[in-house]
């Protein structure tokens, strides 16, 4: 933000290039959303309880598919329950990792299950090319 302002400053100042500095400002502003947007993403309530996380998981479906443009299907399966409190915090972070992902192979449609009969089961399908999958 520091760096904004000094930008910012700057344009206000220089009669020469103020495009150029208010262009910058943009960038940064940009960046500093995406790490908002990142770190928020990261964060967990601490005292959630045990049912809680398939409302999150849901959740985190809806806002991923909107913010990406792209459909999710969740399903659980049968008689599912809820989930531990250490297995759904997993289950969570397993879902964020799979669905970046899906999204960098192309994927506009996932469909993911989760299933708990005598082991826990998730399953990601989606129509994405993973041969053009780049971790950054």
């Amino acid at each position: 933000m520091a760096t904004i302002k000094f930008y910012i400053a700057f344009a206000q100042q220089s009669q020469d290039q103020p495009s150029h500095f208010l262009q910058k400002s943009k960038e940064q502003i940009s960046k500093l959303i995406n790490e908002v947007r990142v770190l928020t993403e990261s964060i967990v309530p601490t005292t959630l309880e045990n049912d809680n996380y398939i409302e999150i998981i849901h959740e985190l479906t809806v806002q991923f598919s909107q913010r990406n443009n792209i459909n999710i299907k969740l399903i659980f399966g049968q008689n599912f329950g809820v989930f531990d409190k250490n297995i759904g915090f997993t289950i969570l972070r397993i879902i964020e990792n799979q669905l970046k992902i899906t999204v960098r192979a192309g994927a506009k449609n996932i469909m993911i299950e989760i299933k708990k009969e005598k082991e826990m089961a998730i399953l990601f399908t989606d129509d994405g090319n993973s041969n053009e999958v780049s971790f950054d």
